[in-house]
């Protein structure tokens, strides 16, 4: 049976850690002195419970604190009062492009990325744990060049420079295509294909995805293997799919797995499901040889704790979660007792800035900007195609309302309090930005979407007459005026013709932006949950950041 319990056998040898800590912060007190004694107990022995190795490292709040709690201390608490287990699992999926944190609110209070995500798994090394490596997939969210771009990347990071032992299909990677997706894998460089998925196939025929995967560690064999949720197969067979990909129902295609004497033989068994987690239990209760069932499902953050699965027979299964947007990283420790029992401890590690940035995933990340970078100036990148704008009317730039609006254009160039207009600054923060300054992000879409003027900020592309070139679009620098209030050109003709009051009124009126608009949309264009979570989120979020921008009449 399996169970989430302690090495009971390590018990003794914790106890006496607890014991001589305790002795030695006793020794500090009467020797050094010490005006807060229990604060240097505390200190020392950070919690009885970790040094037993009785619990996972938590937030501060304790147990049930949830994700909004100070994360600081993950690097430091990183398998914290751990003994190096049987096996160990380092578990990630849902990239979905967040490649790199998103946002504009620091680093501080960003989560996720490569780069940390690399530390994490070195760091976990450094510690003497030797896990074996699986990621639910999902890499990317969107058609298009840049998406594409953003599988290669993904791929040489955690494919060639992470070496994963396992990495899973999801049904949002079919986006890329299958010839981009086959060449990203040829890129990663690997001998033996890590790219696994029971019901999805690339090409008929084509190697590439293999339905599971067997690793051998530490005298264990782990069998791993990976499904598309039926749910996500429906609907892909509903719209016509991909003639590049084949898919089957994930029951029929675990069913092959389970089946196979190869993974049958293996000690421990992993289920990666790209599923809602209801559905995950059931299929785990279907095909109840799994000892964990990863579900790349659900919405928000992964659990602080696993979720057991009745298996029947009094057999259970232990479901984790991946969170979404690469946030997060679950480790599994897994200890084989002599009655073939297997006792599982989790540990939910949130990738914050503790984590430090990965030097070789740099390089990868610099490629990526390049390549942008060389498709937008050869006028190759399709994903910036100028679209028309639905008014019909052109982008101006922030200068020419100025002649009307003086007072309104200075606060959005200098600020309320004259120290520069955040909005102003936005194409600055891209050439120049002041964290991660070894990468300038002017030709990344995604990025480049907010921090100019005329583009679509939610679909990533310009629209005609909109930012294009740094030098050349000077006027159309920073998310300017006519981002909220629509292209200028129609409005600026009018006012300046002042031959017909009826045109003008009219055109007065479709630029014009109430405070009930702006709160319910136009800001969320741009602040929303990914890019600003800190206003999306917070009840007071328009009353925080109005002030520091606000301009004409309120109403």
């Amino acid at each position: 049976m399996n169970s989430v319990r302690p090495n009971m056998a390590t018990l003794p040898l914790r106890f006496f850690r607890a014991a001589t800590a305790i002795l030695f912060a006793s020794v500090c007190i009467f020797v050094l002195g010490c005006e807060n004694p229990s604060s240097l107990i505390g200190s020392i022995l950070r919690s009885p419970i970790s040094i037993l190795g009785l619990g996972q490292a938590e937030a501060p709040g304790g147990q049930d604190s949830d994700a909004s709690a100070d994360d600081s201390y993950a690097a430091a608490k990183l398998v914290e009062g751990w003994e190096i287990p049987d096996l160990t699992l380092f578990v990630t999926g849902r990239l979905h492009g967040y490649i790199e944190p998103c946002g504009c609110t620091g680093l501080t209070n960003q989560k996720g990325g490569l780069l940390r995500r690399h530390t994490c798994l070195n760091l976990l090394k450094s510690k003497g744990f030797d896990p074996v490596t699986v990621d639910a997939g999902n890499m990317i969210r969107r058609f298009g060049q840049q998406p594409s771009i953003k599988m290669k990347t993904a791929y040489k990071s955690i494919a060639q420079i992470m070496n994963y032992d396992v990495i899973g299909m999801g049904v949002d990677d079919m986006k890329a295509g299958g010839v981009d997706m086959l060449l990203s894998m040829e890129e990663a460089g690997r001998t033996e294909t890590p790219f696994t998925s029971a019901n999805m196939k690339l090409f008929e025929g084509d190697p590439s995805i293999t339905p599971f995967q067997v690793i051998e560690k530490n005298g264990k064999t782990i069998g791993v293997a990976s499904v598309i949720g039926a749910e996500h197969v429906k609907k892909a067979m509903a719209s016509g799919g991909n003639e590049d990909f084949s898919l089957e129902m994930p029951a029929a295609a675990i069913a092959a797995v389970v089946g196979n004497p190869k993974f049958a033989a293996c000690d421990f068994k992993v289920l990666m499901i790209q599923s809602e987690p209801e559905s995950c239990k059931m299929l785990a209760m279907r095909f109840p040889v799994f000892d964990l069932v990863v579900t790349a499902g659900g919405a928000g953050d992964p659990t602080l704790k696993p979720e057991a699965i009745a298996l029947g027979n009094g057999r259970v299964s232990q479901m984790i979660q991946c969170g979404v947007k690469g946030m997060y990283v679950g480790v599994v420790g897994v200890d084989f007792g002599g009655d073939g029992s297997k006792a599982i401890k989790y540990q939910r590690v949130a990738l914050d800035a503790s984590f430090k940035d990965s030097p070789p995933v740099k390089e990868v990340f610099l490629e990526y900007q390049n390549e942008l970078k060389a498709l937008w100036q050869g006028g190759s990148l399709e994903d910036i195609k100028p679209r028309l704008h639905p008014s019909g009317y052109k982008f101006v730039g922030s200068q020419a309302c100025r002649d009307c609006h003086d007072e309104e254009y200075d606060i959005w160039k200098d600020g309320i309090d004259g120290d520069g207009g955040p909005h102003a600054k936005a194409t600055a923060d891209l050439t120049d930005p002041g964290e991660r300054t070894w990468v300038k992000r002017h030709f990344d879409p995604e990025c480049v979407s907010c921090h100019v003027t005329g583009w679509n900020p939610q679909n990533y592309y310009p629209y005609e007459t909109g930012y294009i070139d740094l030098k050349k679009d000077v006027l159309l620098h920073g998310n300017g005026c006519e981002n909220c209030h629509g292209p200028g050109s129609g409005h600026v003709q009018a006012e300046n013709d002042a031959t017909d009051q009826a045109l003008q009124d009219k055109l007065r009126l479709q630029v014009r932006v109430t405070i009930a608009e702006a709160k319910a949309r136009t800001c969320y264009e741009c602040h929303d949950l990914d890019n600003s979570p800190d206003y999306a989120e917070a009840e007071d979020g328009w009353d925080k950041y109005w002030p520091t921008i606000k301009h004409g009449d309120g109403e």
